[in-house]
């Protein structure tokens, strides 16, 4: 109806915008990730900077392991910094669900899987924060922006249109006041 169309016209520069938010948030992480990401490996967790991905699954794996506890279960927990964002590790509350690791961004949390192999748990994470994948995402929301945009556009060119059964409704509308003359 034109009513809900008016209405979906003022929500949807709202939703333009969140989308406009989202790319540059995304656009924001992909440069700080692009801009510390060196030929050679390299993670600092605690004091320590690995060279070495297995070395830094290895370290990984052994702080999920041993932060099992009521005081950290389903808390991040900062161990560090990769990539040139934060590193934390997030364990579970529930038992048998394995640890993630995690590098906070402006647009989101990335997140691998800790697996028992120290090399595909850093291969898990660089997968969330490659390129190609913060890419595919920033393509998502282009074109869901530009969905929207579109969608915009031709709503307000169909409330613009005339009422179709413009005439029936004025001669329901006069039949009706005839009608309410004759009850009176």
């Amino acid at each position: 109806t034109r009513n809900d169309a008016h209405m979906e016209i003022a929500k949807l520069p709202d939703r333009i915008k969140a989308h406009d938010h989202t790319i540059e948030e995304f656009e924001a992480d992909l440069k700080t990730i692009l801009a510390n990401t060196k030929r050679e490996f390299s993670m600092k967790i605690g004091d320590t900077v690995f060279d070495e991905r297995g070395k830094a699954g290895e370290k990984i794996i052994e702080i999920a392991l041993n932060s099992r506890t009521a005081a950290t279960a389903g808390k991040d927990i900062h161990i560090g910094e990769y990539r040139g964002l934060p590193l934390f590790i997030y364990v579970s509350e529930v038992l048998g669900v394995d640890p993630w690791i995690t590098v906070r961004g402006k647009a989101q949390r990335y997140s691998g899987h800790v697996s028992e192999s120290p090399d595909g748990t850093i291969r898990s994470l660089d997968y969330q924060i490659s390129e190609e994948s913060i890419l595919g995402t920033i393509k998502e929301n282009r074109e869901a922006r530009a969905s929207l945009e579109k969608k915009l556009t031709d709503l307000k060119e169909e409330v613009k249109k005339p009422f179709a059964d413009a005439d029936k409704l004025k001669e329901a509308i006069k039949l009706q006041s005839e009608l309410e003359k004759k009850l009176d």
